[in-house]
């Protein structure tokens, strides 16, 4: 505490010794007030300890032992032969999401759809770039650029 702290307590204990009123409200506030600063102390105390050992506990980045990633088969079709090519890819996941963007830099697609079931669904971004799915690591996605309407 600092001696202004100080110099007020000392001040509020002398007006209430010289009430002889019994306990003084000021000074069983002040106490109240104390007590309540150093529970919340010792809570903040207790988080940050929480937050450094769970810090501690997950790496920013999964080891270099066992990257999460998935396969990403992409299906082009070759219009001259009239057939489908592959080429399979490992890419890394973040935190099991996708950045769609390193998937159209690595096969040259602007738009790009996924295999969901039976149908094709395009894909899209969330505000940081991912896919909005999670996909677990050494999961098979088959994906191809659009079709356009004049293709059938």
């Amino acid at each position: 505490q600092t001696m202004n702290q100080l110099d007020v307590m000392s001040e509020t204990s002398n007006i209430c010794n010289s009430n002889n009123e019994g306990a003084c409200p000021v000074s069983r506030n002040e106490e109240t007030l104390d007590s309540r600063i150093a529970d919340l102390e010792q809570h903040i105390s207790q988080i940050a300890s929480a937050i450094q050992n769970e810090k501690n506990l997950s790496p920013a980045y999964p080891s270099s032992m066992d990257p999460p990633f998935v396969y990403i088969r992409f299906q082009k079709k070759q219009l001259s032969v009239n057939a489908v090519h592959e080429d399979l890819r490992s890419v890394l996941l973040c935190r099991g999401k996708l950045r769609l963007s390193v998937v159209q830099e690595l096969f040259r697609i602007p738009l790009v759809e996924m295999l969901h079931g039976s149908s094709w669904i395009v894909l899209t971004t969330d505000s940081e770039g991912f896919v909005p799915l999670t996909f677990k690591t050494k999961q098979e996605i088959i994906i191809r650029e659009p079709k356009s309407r004049l293709e059938c």
